[in-house]
């Protein structure tokens, strides 16, 4: 293992720094829900490369930063290890073998924290020698890399010169100029060369004095005997005390999966945006309009219930895609949580199921099989989440009390095909901006809830429900929003009523509304 601890901040900072971007941004995109806790708001893909250092270094505490800059060290380290035991191999010194692959490497500037981490113990003169000689070497690469790229464009002028020899004598000036400065560099190149031999003879003739050493190392190698000894013991009390601080911290986990903060509703800052990103969600499982605004409809609706902190009934076969819809539209396609019921599912598990869960989670068959009034009053602590309530059947909600849709919405996708086909959406994921809202905020009231109240009270909703579901209804679309996705489709396939035979305030609005033909081929049954 590596001694990363021993790292002092600015040799940790020049790691960070030398990492490329795009494997900082590849592993933030890795890991969307960690990235976000760091860096709220923003996407993996546009981080700069001082925001990436700035992060690596500020949360260098953390295990999601930690164990990534100690992975991309480690592969680097075994990779350097590697190329000195080739130079070894071929009859180099250590020294010398250090010295060739270091300059090579992401270490090349920070040798002293490559030291610490393999644990390799050098006097100060020599380390200090190590990185001249390193600097040196990465100089004299820099250099001669100038040289030939000073090189090349010296040949491409003097061949532009030669054609053109008759016609431009500055062309030709310009090229002896280039020489001369290139000869310059050539000069510069081998004063370097010079000075490294030097310094290599300098650490030759160290090597000779250390030799003379030797005996005092034998005497600190027994010392370091009786050390390890004593390290050994405290290894034993290391590992126990260990085993104590990972059955303490499972404990913390399992404690804080069941603390519960109540929440409040959460919607995003532009509705405008999400409204055009889910509608590209809906156009890449084949819901389409076909000359009819049904995802206008659509889109409307969902802007206006998704957000309230209620939960959304939906047909199970339609609630996956649903959901993976909302999901690519609002937290970058981030994982859809199940919650399938259980006869032992209490009220602990079920709290602990949601707060480990996204921001999307879907709960299958509680309807009809756990007590609603109960199951609400868990949902009601969990607003800053969509919950999306799956049936299997529609008649299921006929024997629930009626006053249950107060507390929840209803939206009927089975007509729509790509809903019922469980399409996945292909559509690039997006994450949205949103904010926490303590209060939602409703329209005033209007002749359009007036109306829409009406129908519901003629079929047969209760006062306290039909106050509800109309109470977001502000013009002619969001009113037929509601009709055609919910009240309708209600009465039509949990009730088993037509509901254009029963109420003829229904009858009158759709023969005016502007959203006549949708009814009329949707319904026209």
């Amino acid at each position: 293992m590596y001694n990363f601890l021993s790292l002092s901040e600015d040799e940790y900072r020049k790691i960070c720094s030398v990492i490329p971007r795009n494997i900082i941004v590849g592993y933030f995109q890795k890991n969307p829900k960690e990235f976000s806790k760091i860096h709220p708001g923003f996407r993996a893909t546009a981080v700069q490369n001082k925001d990436a250092l700035r992060i690596l270094v500020n949360y260098r505490e953390r295990g999601f930063i930690s164990s990534f800059v100690e992975r991309i060290a480690s592969d680097w380290l075994k990779e350097i290890q590697s190329v000195i035991q080739k130079y070894q191999n071929n009859g180099e010194s250590e020294i010398v073998s250090y010295v060739h692959t270091l300059y090579q490497s992401f270490f090349s500037d920070n040798v002293s924290a490559y030291f610490k981490l393999i644990n390799k113990e050098y006097s100060e003169d020599q380390l200090t020698m190590i990185a001249n000689l390193v600097a040196l070497l990465k100089n004299i690469e820099e250099k001669q890399h100038e040289l030939e790229t000073s090189s090349r464009e010296l040949k491409d002028a003097l061949t532009v010169c030669e054609r053109k020899a008759e016609k431009s004598e500055k062309t030709l000036e310009k090229a002896n100029k280039k020489l001369a400065e290139l000869t310059s560099k050539k000069n510069e190149l081998e004063s370097l060369q010079k000075k490294y031999q030097e310094l290599l003879n300098d650490y030759e003739q160290s090597t000779i004095e250390k030799d003379l050493a030797v005996s005092q190392v034998d005497e600190l190698k027994k010392q370091i005997i009786s050390l390890n000894e004593a390290v050994g013991a405290l290894q034993k009390e290391k590992a126990q005390l260990e085993t104590s601080i990972r059955t303490r911290i499972e404990e913390e986990k399992e404690a804080e999966a069941l603390r519960i903060n109540i929440s409040y509703p959460i919607a995003p800052v532009d509705m405008d945006e999400f409204v055009d990103y889910f509608s590209y969600n809906l156009d890449s499982i084949g819901v389409v309009d076909s000359n009819l605004p049904l995802k206008t409809l659509l889109t409307t609706y969902m802007s206006c219930v998704l957000f309230q902190g209620k939960p959304i009934i939906c047909n199970k076969t339609c609630a996956d895609a649903f959901a993976r819809c909302l999901s690519n539209t609002l937290v970058n396609n981030e994982p859809v949580n199940h919650i399938v019921f259980s006869s032992d599912l209490d009220e602990k598990r079920i709290c602990a199921a949601l707060n480990m869960s996204g921001r999307i989670v879907v709960l299958e068959n509680f309807l009809g099989n756990y007590n609603e009034t109960f199951l609400l009053s868990i949902l009601d602590k969990f607003k800053s989440k969509i919950t999306i309530l799956s049936v299997t059947y529609e008649k299921t909600l006929f024997y629930l009390p009626k006053d249950f849709l107060a507390y929840c919405h209803y939206v009927n996708l089975s007509q729509l095909s790509g809903f019922a086909r469980a399409t996945i959406p292909d559509e690039d994921p997006s994450i949205l901006t949103e904010k926490e809202i303590t209060q939602v905020p409703f329209p005033a009231k209007n002749r359009y809830q007036d109306i829409v109240r009406s129908i519901a009270l003629e079929l047969g909703f209760s006062r306290l429900v039909s106050d509800k579901i109309t109470e977001f209804v502000y013009d002619d679309k969001s009113a037929c929003a509601v009709l055609s996705l919910s009240i309708i489709p209600y009465l039509s396939d949990v009730m088993g009523k037509n509901a254009f035979n029963v109420s003829e305030t229904l009858q009158r609005y759709i023969n005016r509304c502007p959203y006549k033909k949708v009814f009329e081929e949707w319904f026209a049954a």
